[in-house]
């Protein structure tokens, strides 16, 4: 029987390559989820990772896939200052980046302190990920125009989560203080036949002279 052929054995450079991906792939860094569940009221939710984990097995592939956990209690970042803030809902399924941080976040997420001083040392564990809402799909057509700012929502709310006056909007507001305008310039024109109306006329004519009726539309919406 012949003997076995030698294979060669590798080389420095080579060992350390593969060193190298083994610790990269132990750190962990931002990936997408989608949002199993979401608390309105804490801004957390439990997001699911899209893809799984990897590793070495003695099967034919050399390799083998497993799901990963869900991880709870994710802050949803919103922009948000002392001053304001953006949010708008999540349901079940939106997707979202998840980011983990660098250290433990598990006391500033019990207290949001300027200052906390870590009781757990772990290093870029997903347990500690935040998640900013987001898709790498395409938008859907009501969420996006060539060269326009988009706010879209059936519920759109500003200055407070409490606004319940609508704001009028330019196109149907003007047309009907154009209709308006119009149907009183054609009574202004109307041959007075009494002393009372021909000083109704006078008095609308007047009125109209001014430039009413002025637009109270707006195209741009500033809270008051």
């Amino acid at each position: 029987m012949p003997p076995s052929p030698t294979l060669p054995s590798p080389s420095q450079s080579d060992i350390m390559a593969q060193l190298v991906t083994a610790a990269a792939g132990t750190v962990n860094g931002p990936e997408f989820g989608f949002v199993l569940s979401y608390n309105a009221t804490t801004q957390r939710a439990i997001v699911q990772p899209v893809a799984k984990l990897v590793y070495m097995s003695d099967n034919e592939k050399g390799w083998e896939y497993q799901e990963q956990p869900a991880f709870a209690d994710v802050p949803v970042a919103w922009p948000v200052t002392s001053s304001g803030a953006l949010t708008m809902p999540i349901a079940a399924n939106d997707r979202v980046l998840l980011v983990p941080a660098s250290r433990s976040l598990d006391e500033y997420k019990q207290t949001g302190d300027s200052q906390i001083t870590q009781q757990d040392l772990r290093r870029h564990a997903m347990q500690d990920c935040i998640a900013i809402p987001m898709n790498v799909l395409p938008l859907a057509a009501a969420q996006w125009a060539a060269n326009a700012v988009v706010l879209q929502g059936g519920d759109v709310r500003l200055g407070s989560s409490l606004a319940t006056s609508p704001v009028a909007l330019a196109t149907p507001t003007n047309a009907n203080f154009s209709s308006l305008q119009t149907l009183l310039t054609a009574t202004a024109a109307i041959p007075s036949t009494t002393t009372e109306w021909a000083a109704f006329i006078v008095l609308l004519n007047t009125f109209l002279a001014t430039g009413w009726p002025q637009s109270t539309s707006a195209t741009n919406v500033k809270a008051l």
